[in-house]
């Protein structure tokens, strides 16, 4: 009988225990979920996207719909001249951004230990650090909202069907002008229609 008096205060004893520790760290997991919800749309979300380098894409039926192809997409691109090219430069600045970044954070890490002041120390730190959050990276929001893209402005040689052979990513464009007299007023469209050809 006080055998199993003992077992039944143990386990509440392991469960007030549980509870406590819950409570102790339930502000420190609340102050991580912005940060894991940050980590899972930017960095796992977008992982979705390596299933398009398998299938032919085809616009009219989506990303889910279309078929599978395989690794016939990456044959394609390594029959092609540019595949040495392209690989040796993705490992190159791969290769050149770890080191330099190495490098750099170590350089400032000395840098900000020889400061004496605690208080500079940490605003120095913070300033460092907060571009790397993406709270003043310039990103595509921060782009379209202060520098817009003016369209036909860019280089556009590497998206004719001839170099690329074949899809060139352009799903749809819709041209507008000014019949040949520089205009900045905005183009309205009454309807548009998608026609696969």
């Amino acid at each position: 009988m006080a055998q199993t008096v003992g077992v039944s205060n143990t386990r509440t004893n392991t469960t007030a225990k549980k509870r406590a520790r819950w409570c102790k760290y339930m502000p420190l997991t609340i102050m991580a979920l912005p940060g894991l919800l940050y980590l899972l749309i930017n960095n796992y979300l977008p992982m979705f996207g390596i299933v398009i380098a398998f299938k032919d894409i085809d616009v009219s039926k989506g990303i889910l719909g279309s078929d599978w192809v395989g690794f016939k997409n990456f044959e394609y691109l390594f029959k092609t001249s540019d595949a040495y090219i392209i690989t040796r430069n993705t490992i190159f600045y791969n290769v050149a951004w770890i080191i330099l970044h190495t490098v750099l954070a170590i350089f400032f890490a000395i840098l900000l230990n020889e400061i004496k002041n605690k208080f500079l120390g940490r605003f120095y730190q913070s300033v460092m650090i907060l571009p790397a959050l993406g709270l003043i990276e310039r990103n595509w929001y921060f782009e379209k909202l202060y520098w817009p893209v003016e369209f036909g402005a860019g280089e556009c040689s590497y998206l004719s069907t001839e170099v690329v052979g074949g899809f060139t990513g352009v799903y749809i464009g819709m041209y507008a002008t000014g019949n040949g007299t520089t205009c900045r007023a905005p183009a309205y469209f009454d309807y548009f229609e998608y026609r696969s050809l």
